[in-house]
């Protein structure tokens, strides 16, 4: 039901052609594939999240309250350590890290 969700919410995303809508869709399917276990459709979402990374900062407060960069390059750290791919996945942690250095959200601060 959440991947059915998201891929809904993904092509009223592309329709609207809106930046924030759009990194907002990507982080939402990106954790459906994600539970359901396609791990390689999850890397793809996270990774086109992070890629829009403007819109998903915008959208992260607009729309959760949170800044959703982070937990998107958390979830792509838990997705290339679960594909085997170790060095890449502790690259993305300490991205993570070295971006909260920079945050003053807290709720964003929280979920790290």
């Amino acid at each position: 039901m959440a991947l059915q969700c998201a891929e809904r919410n993904s092509a009223v995303a592309k329709a609207l052609d809106d930046p924030a809508a759009l990194a907002s869709a990507h982080f939402m399917l990106a954790n459906a594939l994600y539970l359901v276990g396609d791990l390689g459709g999850a890397r793809v979402e996270f990774e086109a999240t992070l890629r829009n990374r403007s819109g998903a900062q915008r959208t992260g407060r607009a729309y959760f309250a949170f800044d959703i960069v982070a937990p998107a390059r958390l979830g792509l750290a838990h997705t290339l350590c679960q594909q085997g791919y170790p060095r890449q996945a502790a690259e993305q942690a300490h991205l993570t890290l070295e971006d909260a250095q920079h945050i003053e959200h807290p709720a964003t601060l929280s979920i790290l």
